[in-house]
């Protein structure tokens, strides 16, 4: 959690017309992000070892891909379409709190949140510049759906996603995990969700439109 206030991070809802609403900071919120720097900790020691490992997998794999000389939106489309390769969509038996990237790469499988943040470590060690960080947002499946095109990347899925999910969580502390990521001298973020495929231009606090991503 990339924070500097001491509460959960940045909350956006929707995803046709996706808007930034505030930055929750209850007693509850706070509650919740100690327990979560808590068991981060812990993680940190007792995953040292397969940290260390991805962390030089990931080394190796961004040098690759800056030797590729690829575009800025080459290289988004690239690291998501290598995801796919690699991992599958199904929850995680042991999730790893504060290291959701870790469990993606030990079970080779994983959900939104260890696919945005496999994502999210892979742009920063191919560009610091990118600036990239996990969004917690708010999906709406019902607005979401609406013209969603077919894209190429195969995506393989070996477990859905409960139909039910929104109604167990909470909308302020959202049920889906996008990455921002900052295009170096431009005056734009973009909002990449490798789970859906689709990029987003985040400006003023809204996203103001949706591309597919076809590779």
């Amino acid at each position: 959690m990339d924070n500097d206030s001491g509460c959960l991070p940045i909350i956006v809802t929707g995803f046709i017309s996706i808007i930034i609403l505030f930055k929750a900071c209850g007693v509850d919120d706070v509650i919740i992000k100690r327990k979560y720097d808590r068991e981060s900790l812990e993680n940190a020691l007792k995953y040292s070892d397969d940290i260390t490992r991805y962390n030089l997998e990931v080394e190796l794999y961004a040098e690759s891909i800056r030797n590729l000389d690829l575009s800025d939106l080459e290289t988004i489309m690239k690291v998501v379409d290598d995801q796919w390769k690699v991992y599958k969509y199904k929850q995680n038996d042991e999730f790893i709190y504060g290291y959701p990237r870790v469990s993606l790469m030990k079970d080779g499988y994983g959900v939104c949140l260890g696919f945005a943040d496999d994502f999210t470590a892979k742009m920063n060690e191919i560009n610091p510049e990118y600036d990239a960080k996990n969004i917690f947002c708010y999906l709406d499946d019902s607005l979401y759906s609406n013209n969603l095109k077919t894209v190429s990347i195969y995506r393989e899925v070996l477990e859905e996603t409960p139909e039910n999910l929104q109604d167990n969580i909470p909308e302020k502390y959202g049920n889906h995990t996008i990455s921002s990521v900052r295009i170096p001298g431009e005056d734009y973020i973009l909002t990449v969700d490798p789970i859906n495929l689709t990029i987003g231009l985040l400006k003023d606090g809204e996203i103001y439109r949706k591309m597919v991503i076809i590779y």
